[in-house]
């Protein structure tokens, strides 16, 4: 059977260092790809805590204070399909989007963590991660 590989990586463009991220084989010899592409930042492993309610916790293990999450910066440019770039029309952010039970418990808003600012002059989604940026966010 016939499959055609899909490769995700990136490149430092500093450095020249290229990380392959991941793989994947699909059947047959022609991709689709839709309009729609998805970025997000995730946290996994730990539970944030953003007020006390998470000192009484029974697996504080996992807890780790919102304060002690290192500041990180993430951007995103020449991107491409098949060596050809990759025009970026628009930019769709959401923010806070949780399913976490424990997230209906917390009498106050999420604070915003994450800033997404799409240059569509420069063809750049740079992204600013861990830092508070303000609490009055819903």
């Amino acid at each position: 059977m016939m499959k055609t590989w899909l490769a995700i990586k990136v490149t430092d463009l500093r450095t020249h260092r290229t990380t392959y991220i991941d793989k994947r084989a699909f059947p047959g010899k022609t991709l689709h790809i839709s309009n729609y592409l998805g970025i997000f930042a995730d946290q996994c492993g730990k539970i944030i805590a953003f007020n006390s309610f998470f000192k009484y916790a029974k697996d504080s293990a996992r807890i780790v204070d919102y304060r002690s999450i290192p500041e990180f910066n993430v951007s995103l440019s020449n991107m491409l399909i098949n060596g050809k770039p990759l025009p970026i029309v628009k930019v769709n952010t959401t923010y806070n989007w949780t399913k976490n039970p424990l997230r209906a418990k917390i009498k106050m808003p999420l604070p915003k963590l994450v800033n997404v600012v799409f240059d569509s002059t420069k063809q750049t989604i740079d992204i600013q991660c861990a830092k508070v940026l303000h609490w009055n966010y819903q």
